[in-house]
């Protein structure tokens, strides 16, 4: 589990992300997991690579009082942490696009 913020509130691994989302500070957020590309015009501050090895992808609190699960393909993805305002967010969404296909090189 990733444990240090980076300037932006954005801390990953392999394959968890974390976006602090302060209420009492912030007030009210909504979070959100799109597969593919979210179509509204946010404010990029995180970019760089999600895998699940399940299929299954887990948006909860930190207390995990509150979570929801959806399905996706397993893989890898291309990961963008949005907002539409940087400072006091009252909207992130988690980006997964999957990553196009490799090239891949026969050694033959």
């Amino acid at each position: 589990m990733p444990s240090l913020l980076d300037d932006r509130g954005v801390a990953a691994a392999r394959s968890i992300v974390v976006a602090r989302i302060q209420h009492e500070v912030d007030g009210e957020a909504t979070a959100e997991v799109w597969v593919g590309r979210c179509p509204d015009e946010l404010t990029c501050v995180y970019e760089g690579e999600f895998v699940t090895a399940s299929g299954v992808v887990t948006l909860a609190d930190a207390a995990h009082d509150d979570a929801k699960q959806l399905d996706a393909t397993v893989g890898r993805y291309a990961l963008r942490v949005l907002v539409e305002e940087v400072e006091f967010p009252e909207r992130v969404v988690f980006e997964l696009t999957p990553e196009s296909d490799a090239i891949v090189v026969d050694e033959d």
